[in-house]
C-alpha cells in the first residue's frame, strides 16, 4: 500500500493545465487594451446582462503589485491542488468565484466594481490545509497535523481581526491604491472549509481510511456464513473489520475455532 503522501510520478504540464490557463489568461487580460474594464467586475454591467463578469472579475487586477502577489499564490496553490485532483480544483474556483461575487453583490452595494484573485486563493488554502490537517491525523503525523492547524488557526485570527477592525493587516489600502474587501476572504475561506470538510474522505489518489476503518471495529460473530465451526460450546469468534477495505482479519479466537478462522476470504 502506497503512502498517501507518496507521488507515484513527477508533476507534468499535463497536471496543472487549468492553473496554467488561468495564469496565462490573467497576465494576458491587462495586455490587451480594454480587457480589465471588459472584464472586471461591474455592479452596472451585470444588472445590464453581462452576467460573466462574475467569473472573469476574479481575473482582472488594479496594479501590477495586485497582480503579482495574487497570481503567486494561485500558481503554487493551484499546482498543488491540481495535481490532487483536477475535477475538485476546477469545482472549487467556481463555487468560491461565484460565492465571493454574489457577495459583492448582494452584500457590499457601495463597491461598483471589484478585482482580483485573493479570495480564490484563500477558498484554495484553507481547501489543502482542512485536506492535508485530515491526512495528517489519520496517519498519526502529529507534527504536520500541528503544523497546518497553527497555519489555519493564524489565518482565521488574521481574518477575525480584519472582520472586527474593518481594516487589513498586511496591505494598507491607501499606499496599494485600492480597499481590500475582507468579506471576500471570509466568503473564500468558508467555501474551502466547507469542500475540505465535505470531501476529507474522498481525495483522488489518497489511501487514507475512513476514521472508522482506520480504528477496525470489533464486534464478536456467533453465527455466520463464512465460518463452519460446528465446535460444541465455542466461544463466539472475535473478528476485526476494516470498513475501509473490505478486509477480515482475525484478531483472537479460541483454540478451537482456528481451522475455522482460516476460512475467512477476502471480499
Amino acid at each position: 500500500m502506497r503512502p498517501a503522501t507518496e507521488n507515484p510520478r513527477g508533476l507534468a504540464a499535463r497536471d496543472i493545465v487549468i492553473t496554467a490557463c488561468v495564469a496565462l489568461a490573467v497576465v494576458a487580460i491587462p495586455l490587451v487594451p480594454g480587457g480589465t474594464r471588459w472584464l472586471q467586475f461591474d455592479r452596472l454591467a451585470i444588472s445590464d446582462g453581462q452576467w460573466w463578469r462574475m467569473l472573469t472579475g476574479h481575473l482582472t487586477h488594479w496594479n501590477l503589485d495586485h497582480l503579482v502577489w495574487d497570481l503567486l499564490m494561485f500558481v503554487v496553490l493551484g499546482t498543488i491542488v491540481e495535481k490532487l485532483s483536477r475535477t475538485r480544483f476546477v469545482l472549487l474556483c467556481l463555487v468560491s468565484a461565484l460565492s465571493i461575487s454574489l457577495m459583492v453583490l448582494l452584500g457590499q452595494p457601495d463597491l461598483s466594481t471589484y478585482r482580483g484573485l485573493s479570495g480564490i486563493d484563500t477558498a484554495l488554502f484553507v481547501y489543502l490545509a482542512c485536506v492535508q490537517l485530515a491526512n495528517a491525523w489519520h496517519q498519526r503525523r502529529w507534527a504536520q497535523g500541528l503544523l497546518f492547524t497553527a497555519l489555519l488557526t493564524g489565518f482565521g485570527g488574521k481574518l477575525f481581526y480584519e472582520l472586527v477592525f474593518d481594516r487589513t493587516l498586511f496591505v494598507d489600502s491607501e499606499t496599494a491604491g485600492f480597499v481590500v474587501v475582507v468579506m471576500a476572504h471570509a466568503v473564500g475561506a468558508a467555501v474551502g472549509a466547507s469542500l475540505g470538510v465535505a470531501l476529507v474522505h474522498h481525495v483522488p489518489g489518497q489511501t487514507v481510511p475512513r476514521r472508522r476503518g482506520d480504528w477496525l471495529i470489533m464486534r464478536p460473530i456467533r453465527q455466520s456464513h463464512a465460518f463452519a465451526d460446528q465446535t460444541p460450546g465455542s466461544l463466539p469468534v472475535v473478528v476485526a473489520v476494516s470498513v475501509h477495505d473490505q478486509y477480515s482479519k482475525i484478531t483472537s479466537c479460541p483454540p478451537a475455532s482456528t481451522a475455522a478462522a482460516g476460512q475467512i476470504h477476502r471480499t
